[in-house]
């Protein structure tokens, strides 16, 4: 059973989710795994995959549905 302050808390979030945009407003794409800049942020060396690009028919497809979903391209 939630407190009376856990109540509060959800209803004002719910709230405030009023504000928030239906979908993001930005979409970044990383279309290549392949980059010798070694961030200190970056996880690159601990991934699994191939450093390679992003297939592009993969790639269309993204930026098809991200066109539907009118992100400014």
């Amino acid at each position: 059973m939630q407190s009376v302050a856990q109540i509060g808390h959800d209803i004002v979030d719910g709230i405030r989710s009023f504000k928030w945009p239906a979908r993001p407003e930005k979409l970044g794409l990383e279309i290549t795994a392949a980059c010798d800049a070694r961030c200190i942020h970056c996880p690159l060396d601990k991934m699994d995959r191939l450093p390679r690009p992003m297939e592009f028919e993969l790639f269309k497809r993204i930026v098809d549905e991200a066109k539907e979903l009118k992100f400014r391209i």
